[in-house]
């Protein structure tokens, strides 16, 4: 089997198990990663999805396992220390009751080229809303005069998305795409979190949201004169509250 047709094998693969994680259909889940692990064992985000499954499916025994491969391939992984942090406060089997905590567990963040990104926030908050985030909440966006904030359901101010970032997101925003994130990793001064694309505004129809390449040429795809779907005109929360 020649290395190209390896790649182009492991490249549908990976599509169709990312699809079946998010249509949550864990058992088929687990066969597809399966499979991919078999035709390259040290594949770490195939063995992240196949942790993820065996979660959802209540078997937290295998799950840890498996992110402890990720470790052993990848010791500074933040998905797999992550999801071992959490799965050490349930033992066994996940927890049969749905409450706030367990419901905060189940964001997935499981990657798609193109509409997911992983990043650290800026400029962060005070040390007493820090203390209080959990992995897997969920965050929020508000788009002030030149960036964006993230803040806690309750609206409390966590940080600033990285200015390039902000600037290219306000943009998509007002040609109507619809973004979801969630705490990712948190260390002593330092919040990351993912995000996810949840809304692709026809506008914007075969542009991905974070391009993988070079992005000097992706502005010349966007519609001119945007039409804002959402207000841009927002407090900026460290100038009105800190």
């Amino acid at each position: 089997m020649s290395l190209s047709f390896m790649s182009s094998v492991t490249d549908d693969l990976t599509s169709s198990a990312v699809k079946a994680s998010l249509s949550q259909s864990w058992d088929e889940a687990v066969d597809i990663n399966s499979h991919i692990l078999q035709l390259d064992p040290h594949n770490v985000a195939a063995l992240n999805r196949l942790g993820k499954a065996f979660e959802e499916l209540g078997d937290n025994t295998k799950a840890k396992k498996t992110y402890l491969k990720v470790i052993d391939l990848d010791k500074f992984n933040a998905i797999a220390i992550n999801n071992l942090s959490r799965l050490k406060l349930y033992g066994k089997s996940r927890p049969s009751d749905q409450s706030p905590t367990s419901a905060i567990s189940r964001f997935s963040f499981i990657e798609e080229p193109g509409k997911t990104k992983t990043v650290n926030l800026t400029k962060l908050g005070p040390h007493q809303v820090l203390s209080t985030l959990r992995i897997s909440q969920p965050v929020f966006f508000k788009v002030s005069k030149h960036r964006i904030c993230v803040t806690s359901q309750a609206g409390k101010f966590i940080g600033y998305l990285p200015d390039d970032l902000s600037l290219h997101l306000m943009k998509l925003i007002k040609l109507g795409n619809k973004y979801e994130s969630a705490i990712k990793s948190m260390l002593k001064n330092h919040v990351e979190i993912f995000i996810r694309e949840t809304k692709k505004s026809a506008r914007l129809k075969g542009l991905p949201s974070f391009p993988s390449k070079d992005a000097n040429q992706y502005y010349q795809f966007l519609p001119s004169d945007p039409i804002a779907e959402t207000p841009l005109e927002m407090e900026d929360p460290i100038e009105s509250e800190y």
